[in-house]
């Protein structure tokens, strides 16, 4: 179901004209994001419906990979807090829209991007320090 409901929401994204460019790309990262994490969680780590005790055992996967249940969680973690960064660039992208050009809080795109990099070292690597 969640791939279903995110084909259709990146189709509604994409083919609405009030929608500006950069900002329906990152929507779309935003809701592949969130789908690969469910079918990340069903298809490779559990099919599970409410996450009971995820971190403990992989009992009966459907895409038997030669992983770990701590790796698995691991892998979670990580794009479950790579989301975090991908919402904040969506804030950050429409605050820019809508401040005035010659504001103290006007920032370069180079700055933007910059700034979001550097919060996707940490965020990304939360499952890693997991795992370790």
């Amino acid at each position: 179901l969640s791939i279903a409901a995110t084909t259709r929401t990146v189709y509604i994204v994409k083919s609405s004209r009030t929608v500006t460019r950069g900002y329906s790309h990152l929507l779309v990262l935003l809701l592949i994001c969130s789908a690969f994490i469910d079918v990340f969680v069903q298809w490779v780590f559990d099919p599970v419906y409410l996450l009971p005790l995820t971190c403990i055992y992989r009992r009966a996967p459907i895409l038997n990979l030669p992983l770990s249940a701590v790796n698995c969680t691991g892998f979670i973690l990580s794009f479950i807090a790579l989301c975090g960064p991908i919402y904040f660039s969506l804030f950050l992208y429409r605050h820019q829209a809508v401040t005035p050009s010659k504001s103290f809080f006007k920032f370069p795109l180079s700055a933007q991007i910059s700034f979001i990099i550097v919060l996707l070292i940490p965020y990304g690597s939360l499952g890693i320090t997991y795992c370790v």
